[in-house]
């Protein structure tokens, strides 16, 4: 009886873990950013935030690397595009390009010199690169989120935005 017991116990222990497990890699999300840029920085730094504003049970990791990405560890990998004015860096295109699941990709890309105050979502079905993706205007200076439209009140609604709509892209990830 007390073998049974100590069975019973053990994989009650061992299944507790592997559940856990699960439901800490749901939450997990990595940001794959380009470069170590102030923009980047200010980028990873609104996000968090937001993220926290808007009550996500999602945490991100900040990765420069894509080899440390590896598959099922995140739920979701969001590839952050900034520093160029369309298209997507190279060094992100290839991340993209290589990943098996595209389906846990989001693209954001934050082009420099737009004159555009609007936030645009693409769906994988409408996208080359066959994964969802958010794009926005954006300069940042500073550590003070700025534009190239003078501080208007719609530019920082702009960024709120994109953030708004990562999320709703999250919630739809298995």
């Amino acid at each position: 009886m007390n073998k049974k017991f100590t069975v019973i116990f053990i994989i009650a222990i061992l299944a507790a873990g592997i559940l856990y497990a699960e439901t800490v890699n749901n939450n997990k999300i990595a940001v794959l950013y380009n470069k170590n840029t102030q923009t980047n920085r200010d980028v990873l730094h609104f996000m968090g935030s937001q993220f926290d504003a808007l009550g996500s049970q999602y945490q991100f990791f900040a990765v420069k690397k894509p080899e440390e990405i590896k598959p099922g560890a995140y739920k979701a990998v969001l590839v952050l595009n900034t520093g160029v004015r369309d298209g997507i860096d190279p060094k992100l295109s290839g991340f993209i390009d290589s990943w098996q699941n595209k389906s846990e990709i989001i693209l954001i890309s934050l082009y420099r010199g737009s004159t555009e105050i609007k936030v645009e979502t693409i769906p994988s079905s409408s996208n080359p690169q066959g994964v969802d993706a958010v794009s926005a205007a954006s300069l940042w200076k500073k550590g003070v989120l700025s534009s190239i439209f003078g501080n208007k009140p719609n530019t920082l609604q702009m960024h709120e935005e994109w953030v708004k709509q990562v999320l709703t892209l999250l919630s739809r990830k298995g």
